[in-house]
């Protein structure tokens, strides 16, 4: 017998929906979502067991902004300003450097090309810093890597034609009725 609407448990929606709302809605969400997994990220930097230089972190910066600015110019450059007078890092590396540093190295390890990849969490040292800047230095100059990792061109829209267009007889009511 069935039960009496008073009698029934309230429906939950289905969680496999997408939520409703305003496209500006589900835009705040993708960003949410993209600042939670850079958040992951940062918080996935190594431990250094002593401190990194300052000049360190400052050199794998300016080889990590050379490499970008091979595969593409466009891309701004990771800028990172060290405390004031510090000449040690005791923390983890910062997520303005660390950040990029995964994202570098998950490119190079989509296209395949081993001799240039590189693991983010195993940089706990100073010279875990250079040899990651020495990878990015090689990086930027071999070709292959570079054509493959470039962004597409954007796609010239299709030129007008030169001549005269043939129009059926309902473009050209069309165009009478202009």
């Amino acid at each position: 017998m069935p039960m009496p609407q008073s009698q029934m448990p309230p429906q939950e929606p289905p969680t496999d929906m997408p939520p409703q709302g305003s496209p500006d809605e589900a835009a705040d969400v993708a960003v949410s979502e993209q600042q939670k997994q850079v958040e992951a990220i940062a918080a996935s930097a190594p431990v250094p067991p002593n401190p990194y230089k300052v000049s360190e972190i400052e050199s794998v910066v300016e080889e990590m902004n050379g490499f970008v600015k091979a595969v593409d110019p466009a891309t701004p450059e990771v800028m990172w300003e060290p405390p004031q007078g510090e000449k040690q890092w005791g923390q983890p590396l910062p997520p303005e450097v660390y950040v990029p540093l995964v994202v570098i190295a998950e490119a190079i390890r989509s296209v395949g090309i081993e001799k240039h990849v590189y693991d983010p969490a195993t940089m706990a040292s100073d010279g875990d810093l250079k040899k990651v800047g020495g990878i990015l230095r090689r990086a930027s100059k071999d070709k292959k890597l570079l054509a493959a990792l470039k962004p597409p061109e954007e796609a010239e829209p299709p030129a007008a034609p030169a001549g005269p267009v043939d129009m059926d007889a309902r473009d050209k009511e069309l165009a009478s009725q202009m």
